[in-house]
């Protein structure tokens, strides 16, 4: 019930960063947003394919916030998106020298080598991501990802032990 309640209010506060960072676009004012509340207004555009408001977004919250490798990680999934790998991938690999231990920059960097056909770097950034995971549901996600790059390389073997 308390989950419940606490799911409850982070939408409802998301809601709220959302409605205000569109209030300040409308108005064409700048409003200080923190880290967290830019974060979910980019996913919420992300999410909803509205790549152009996430982008505006990811701009002006790199100007507030420069050295947040959030939400330069969702620049790069920002880019992914749109078709430019290779510009994500340089933003993958300055920020993975700041963070070392951050899963997610290897799982995007994973999925981009994958969008590349490059399934062996694919495979290796999948395997750092599966080492930093704590949670079993998404070791066994990582672990089906593995196999389906195995799977696209011919190694059906692989594949199949992986899993």
């Amino acid at each position: 019930m308390e989950d419940d309640f606490d799911s409850y209010n982070e939408e409802n506060e998301h809601q709220a960063s959302l409605n205000r960072f569109e209030k300040m676009l409308e108005l064409n004012q700048q409003y200080f947003f923190d880290v967290t509340e830019y974060e979910a207004v980019i996913d919420h555009y992300l999410e909803n394919n509205l790549s152009e408001k996430a982008q505006e977004a990811i701009k002006i919250s790199l100007l507030q916030h420069p050295s947040a490798t959030v939400l330069h990680l969702k620049k790069a999934q920002l880019l992914s998106g749109l078709h430019q790998p290779n510009k994500a991938l340089e933003i993958l690999n300055r920020i993975e020298k700041i963070e070392l231990f951050n899963q997610d920059i290897h799982l995007v960097k994973a999925a981009i080598y994958s969008q590349l056909r490059a399934h062996n770097k694919a495979i290796e950034s999948y395997n750092k991501a599966f080492k930093l995971v704590a949670e079993k549901s998404e070791k066994v996600n990582i672990k089906i990802h593995i196999a389906f790059e195995y799977e696209n390389l011919n190694q059906f073997d692989k594949a199949i032990d992986i899993l």
